[in-house]
């Protein structure tokens, strides 16, 4: 998934005529990855799910001012799982710590951040006996942050000396529409699935990948979602509740 990542954010960087030093939203995270669905077997499945996630950068362009991002993450959403679409929907809190480099005047260090958004999700499955591909999935969300991030974002691109500074959420809000492809394993009392998504918004491209295994009520995963400002690594656990 390193390499994936890596070839993202080249793609990103061209895009761009010149790669600019950019600030935007910290919490990229959950713009870039889907939520958990259950599979589909044999009648509609419903679930809710709490998970919490925790993620750091691994991954960070030279074009950009940090060194380092760290990113906790708690999650409540509803998901239907029908023959062949399915819907998601709920919102999410984070909360982290954005290592930024000095920058002209500006005093750098440790700076903290947090907010929350909803997200919503579709998507159309073609079911088989051991798998369910959910082919194409679209999902919206918008977040707000906020915090001494927040403020140095604003101050760095507002300062005299900023330069080709851009601050991709001025507003402190982020909207972003994904989409997606997930493939699901269905063994027996048991899923295994991966998924990959690409979003575009005000963080401009975002993309994420996602490896989880379900058991009993509980989901491990492991995920990277990557943005302008470089790739997250995240590891999580989700609860099924209802």
């Amino acid at each position: 998934m390193r390499e994936i990542s890596v070839l993202m954010l080249l793609f990103i960087c061209l895009v761009f005529s010149r790669c600019s030093k950019t600030y935007g939203i910290a919490n990229f995270s959950s713009e870039s990855t889907i939520l958990l669905k259950p599979s589909f077997r044999d009648s509609t499945s419903t679930a809710t799910y709490i998970s919490g996630t925790l993620s750091h950068t691994v991954i960070a362009p030279e074009y950009n001012e940090h060194r380092g991002i760290s990113l906790a993450n708690f999650d409540y959403h509803k998901a239907i799982s029908n023959k062949g679409h399915g819907v998601a929907y709920g919102g999410f809190l984070h909360a982290g710590n954005y290592q930024a480099n000095s920058l002209s005047a500006l005093k750098g260090g440790n700076k903290y951040f947090f907010g929350g958004g909803v997200t919503g999700e579709s998507y159309v499955n073609i079911p088989m006996n051991s798998l369910d591909w959910r082919i194409l999935g679209l999902k919206f969300t918008a977040l707000t942050e906020h915090g001494a991030y927040s403020k140095f974002r604003s101050d760095a691109e507002n300062s005299p000396n900023s330069g080709s500074i851009v601050n991709l959420s001025p507003s402190n809000i982020s909207l972003n529409l994904t989409a997606s492809t997930e493939l699901v394993v269905k063994l027996k009392n048991a899923d295994a699935g991966f998924s990959f998504s690409f979003g575009i918004g005000h963080q401009i491209v975002t993309t994420g990948q996602r490896l989880y295994y379900s058991r009993n009520n509980s989901v491990g995963f492991i995920q990277m979602a990557h943005s302008l400002q470089g790739g997250y690594l995240g590891v999580g656990f989700a609860k099924i509740i209802g």
